[in-house]
């Protein structure tokens, strides 16, 4: 059992340490905090307690620890239905007034709380009184299950993310509720032995949907603090470079001029072209370094009350003909409006940076889909094509700050998507981006609105 407590609080660690400001995530954290309780309880009565009684006898660490492994176990039985639950209904994304919000987790305590009351004295067979708690914890189980089954998701990316989601937290809650609760309760005691196998079992799904589409949004964080890291440095020397180069360009513009001046006084005009060539090249050194400095230096918001359906009407207004000679559809699926607070110029170039990726990820032709929901608090975008899509590895990098997979086309310089992702996290929101090699990529903007 000591292997299944490190998972389990391994898991509750890394969820805690990702996104501990998303209620979804602390529910679910706190699910696992109770199964890794459950093999605290055991590790403590089956191993710690018998040491201690060996080693020191000590009474008062005796006492310790068995209030410890009542405390636990306690704790894993009664906080495990509970937790599920309210994960569930959070993850389910089920809307509800404000005051139902706040009053659901206490009202949900009572059967706890009232089965704990009535629980008889501890016993290691025993812990509980299966029979008094069956009534409330299969309804929990059972309710919460239909919840996450239930979720719905608009992109093909976001729906395999959500079944392999289900599929780590689903069959070992199930299994458990087998085991520690419906069995227990029909006489056949001491069941959670067999909880490891399936511990196992949804520690190594954890692990292959963390590397592989991201779990509850833990990969997409981690990748999100390393940009934002990168973004900063990249800033700060970019802005020194800018200053740099254009002082020195600056003084070779000046005494270039001076002796092209000279060589057409004295009718060299060889020396002259030359003299140009150079000054061209100084010029164009200026003007990448200028382009770089624009996208990659903080940028300040000017906000007002705005239109996100309006700006993507203008940017497909602009884009359309292009589209229309490309052999591009457009599918638009979103409100007449969607009111947010935020800049519409550097929104609008966000949007264009991404909806031109989509073109070009289709040349000979395709789809491009555009939908806008609305969540409680945000206003969630998505632009989905169906080009080439993008391999894993390139997936993972393509946020990065000069990263570019069209390598030799003039004016990129791999800053589009790091631009986009900095307009987006500066007016409060994020950036998510999934593909499929040969099926397509979609790009979701999720912005606060005003509600």
């Amino acid at each position: 059992m000591l292997f299944v407590l490190i998972i389990l609080w391994g898991i509750t660690s890394l969820l805690l340490i990702s996104d501990s400001k998303n209620v979804t995530t602390l529910w679910l954290s706190g699910f696992v905090f109770c199964g890794g309780a459950g093999a605290l309880a055991v590790v403590v009565g089956l191993d710690l307690m018998p040491y201690v009684q060996e080693q020191y006898r000590n009474e008062t660490w005796n006492l310790i620890l068995s209030r410890t492994r009542i405390a636990a176990s306690l704790l894993c039985y009664y906080g495990l239905p509970f937790t599920f639950l309210m994960f569930a209904m959070h993850y389910r994304r089920i809307v509800m007034a404000r005051v139902w919000r706040s009053l659901i987790p206490y009202i949900l305590l009572i059967p706890a709380l009232i089965s704990l009351w009535f629980t008889p004295a501890y016993t290691e067979e025993y812990p509980v009184h299966f029979r008094a708690i069956i009534w409330w914890v299969i309804p929990y189980m059972a309710l919460g299950t239909v919840f996450i089954l239930g979720r719905k998701e608009w992109t093909r990316t976001a729906r395999q993310m959500h079944w392999m989601t289900s599929l780590a937290v689903l069959p070992a809650a199930l299994f458990v509720t087998v085991m520690n609760y419906i069995l227990p309760s029909l006489g056949h005691t001491m069941m959670w032995r067999y909880n490891t196998a399936i511990v196992a079992f949804a520690f190594i799904i954890f692990l292959f949907t963390l590397f592989n589409y991201g779990f509850m949004g833990i990969r997409v964080l981690i990748q999100k603090r390393q940009l934002d890291s990168t973004l900063r440095a990249i800033t700060s020397g970019t802005a020194i470079l800018n200053h740099g180069i254009k002082n020195d360009v600056g003084k070779m513009k000046l005494f270039g001029e001076k002796m092209k001046a000279y060589a057409l006084r004295t009718e060299q005009q060889e020396l002259a072209e030359d003299i140009e060539v150079i000054m061209s090249s100084a010029n164009h050194i200026q003007e990448m370094i200028r382009r770089v400095h624009e996208q990659t230096q903080d940028l300040m918001l000017r906000t007002e009350s705005t239109d996100l359906t309006e700006i993507l009407e203008k940017v497909l207004k602009s884009l359309e003909p292009k589209m229309i000679a490309q052999g591009i559809s457009i599918v638009r699926n979103y409100p007449t409006s969607t009111l947010l607070m935020g800049d519409p110029v550097q929104l609008g170039e966000a949007i264009t940076n991404v909806v031109s990726n989509a073109m070009e990820a289709m040349p000979t032709g395709g789809v491009l889909k555009l939908h806008i929901r609305h969540t409680k608090k945000y206003a969630e975008l998505d632009i989905i094509d169906t080009g080439m899509g993008i391999d894993k590895k390139e997936l993972a990098r393509v946020m990065e700050p000069f990263y570019t997979t069209k390598a030799g086309r003039n004016n990129n310089y791999g800053l589009g998507l790091a631009y986009s992702y900095q307009v987006t996290k500066k007016h409060g929101g994020t950036l998510d981006m999934m593909s499929t090699i040969a099926k397509g990529t979609t790009v979701t903007f999720r912005l606060p609105r005003i509600v």
